[in-house]
């Protein structure tokens, strides 16, 4: 067996490896220095919206539906996506998400493709109990299931115009929080929607 000998620096490292490695700590640094100050230079996206004030939401693709979505009661903190054919509203510990979907066949198939995204994201969550959605003096009856999950439940509720444009909402509370509760306050922003178009 040979003797291997290890050249060390004045500062003790090895000689002829600072170089790739202060290259690497570099190369790994800029992406998260781009990151950063993109994200300061567009400042935080959400906006606080109150009771009576409107959001509106336009399908993606196509533009073919556009959703009116008044906030019935209290202060929530808006985050609109970045196609403008959604939004996710907070108050709290609750959140609603309201999308709006333009040539839609079906509003079963549509509950069944939001459940399942909904519960890939949250796995801890099951969706059951899908059923119709009529609330009473409801203008746009539609498909509903219900979430279940440790920590968080609540519902997602589909209604449509019957002209091809439909509106989603997902609601998510806390566990503790009574679902009656939680399809109350989606009745509350359902009954309120101005939903268009195809």
């Amino acid at each position: 067996m040979g003797d291997a000998t290890i050249r060390l620096s004045r500062l003790g490292f090895e000689k002829g490896t600072m170089l790739p490695a202060v290259a690497m700590a570099v190369l790994l640094a800029l992406p998260i220095g781009f990151w950063t100050g993109a994200e300061a230079l567009l400042g935080d996206s959400s906006a606080t919206v109150s009771e009576g004030e409107e959001v509106t939401l336009v399908s993606i693709p196509g533009k073919t539906a556009t959703l009116t979505v008044r906030v019935p009661s209290g202060t929530w903190k808006s985050s609109p996506a970045l196609n403008g054919g959604a939004v996710t509203l907070r108050q709290g510990a609750t959140t609603i998400s309201i999308t709006v979907d333009g040539q839609v066949q079906s509003l079963g198939n549509l509950l069944e493709r939001r459940a399942e995204a909904v519960t890939r994201g949250h796995s801890d969550l099951v969706a059951t109990s899908f059923r119709q959605y009529e609330p009473e003096g409801a203008k746009r009856p539609g498909e509903q299931a219900t979430l279940v999950g440790r920590d968080q439940g609540g519902a997602i509720v589909v209604t449509g115009n019957g002209k091809g444009a439909a509106a989603t909402v997902v609601a998510l509370a806390p566990a503790s929080q009574p679902a009656e509760r939680t399809l109350a306050l989606v009745d509350s922003f359902t009954g309120l929607f101005g939903l268009e178009g195809k």
